[in-house]
């Protein structure tokens, strides 16, 4: 699959296999699925460099997918890594934020698969292989950042999480950033708790360390939750803490911590339902069905993204999905012909607005890209 440079999409014979719509033959141009592609791509750049920042969470699905089991409708051109890679390559590009918090990057190939990085002016905190090398498969968080944007201060990886401070060069202020892929498995609520909960440790640990007010600092947790809005990561963060009674709405007889918890982060949740410019929740995970009889299941949303609100104020919100690509989503699941992930990306602008009398975020003036 080819995007040419009259911007027109073009299937050949060997990869209209297995595609038996209507609009898919050999030799025939496809600019709707051009559009679906290239408006994954869509910038999201500060437009006020010097105190704002853009931070973009995207799970890439890991570049062993081609050897899983699992989506056996995708069909192998668009498992295949190197269709992938080159489309994950336009896309980053493309996107072009100031910091990614990547989640699925296989460890032992990050140099080959990500080798591209410097060239685009970017540096990064690689995943970190815990297996020692005993699965070449496994996939990690990582953090990709414009070099010329920020310094690294500090680093921990944890085994869902990685977490890192970094100076911003136009401010000097210090920003917090943990890019999560918590644990997958339906009645794991309890381990994805503790390990959100563990990632705020760290971070208050190193804001101790170094003499900052965790109160007011800038933190953003971003990432693939494994779970929605009503489970107890997102309660967590949105509340200041969660309690022995909480229970999540799947698990309803499972007691998630055994005692009060609490954190001192004034947490807004970018994609809130609640505030504009959002009517409902839009969706950033979209599988495609298991079988071919399955009926496919609309759009639905894993991934978040929260922000310290006293002190981090979004100015642009990245929409996960157009309203083309939802409706195509919805019809056939992702990765697809337009997109090489079951994920999509989410993120936003933020303005620093530390010292600032006037926190209050008036969401209506929110550009959505």
């Amino acid at each position: 699959v080819v995007v040419p440079s009259s911007g027109q999409f073009v299937l050949t014979a060997a990869e209209t296999v297995g595609l038996d719509r209507p609009e898919v033959s050999e030799g025939v141009l496809y600019p709707h699925i051009a559009a679906l592609l290239e408006s994954m791509q869509r910038p999201l750049r500060p437009q006020c460099p010097s105190r704002e920042v853009s931070v973009v969470s995207f799970n890439m699905l890991l570049r062993a997918f081609d050897q899983k089991h699992y989506y056996p409708n995708v069909s192998p051109l668009f498992r295949s890594w190197p269709w992938r890679k080159e489309q994950l390559v336009a896309c980053l590009r493309g996107v072009d934020a100031d910091l990614f918090c990547m989640q699925e990057v296989q460890c032992c190939s990050f140099d080959e698969d990500f080798d591209w990085l410097a060239s685009a002016g970017y540096s990064h905190v690689a995943p970190k292989d815990d297996s020692k090398g005993k699965r070449l498969d496994i996939a990690k968080c990582a953090i990709l950042y414009k070099s010329d944007r920020m310094e690294k201060l500090w680093v921990e990886h944890r085994s869902r999480v990685v977490v890192a401070a970094f100076r911003l060069v136009s401010s000097d202020q210090v920003l917090y950033v943990a890019s999560c892929h918590l644990e997958g498995h339906p009645s794991e609520a309890a381990t994805r708790f503790t390990q959100i909960r563990n990632a705020l440790d760290s971070i208050r640990k190193h804001q101790s360390k170094a003499s900052i007010d965790p109160s007011g600092s800038c933190v953003i947790i971003a990432g693939d939750f494994n779970e929605g809005e009503d489970g107890a990561v997102c309660h967590s963060l949105r509340s200041g803490g969660l309690s022995p009674d909480f229970r999540a709405q799947t698990l309803p007889d499972v007691q998630l911590t055994k005692a009060n918890y609490s954190h001192e982060y004034d947490f807004s949740d970018l994609y809130d339902p609640r505030e504009a410019p959002f009517a409902r929740r839009p969706g950033t995970f979209c599988a495609p069905p298991q079988q071919a009889e399955d009926v496919q299941s609309a759009p639905e949303a894993l991934d978040f993204v929260f922000y310290t609100g006293r002190s981090l104020r979004p100015v642009a919100i990245r929409q996960p999905m157009t309203e083309e690509q939802e409706v195509a989503a919805s019809r056939d699941g992702i990765p697809s012909r337009w997109h090489f992930s079951d994920h999509v990306p989410i993120g936003g602008v933020f303005e620093l607005i530390l010292g600032s009398t006037d926190v209050a975020c008036d969401r209506s003036s929110i550009a959505l890209v």
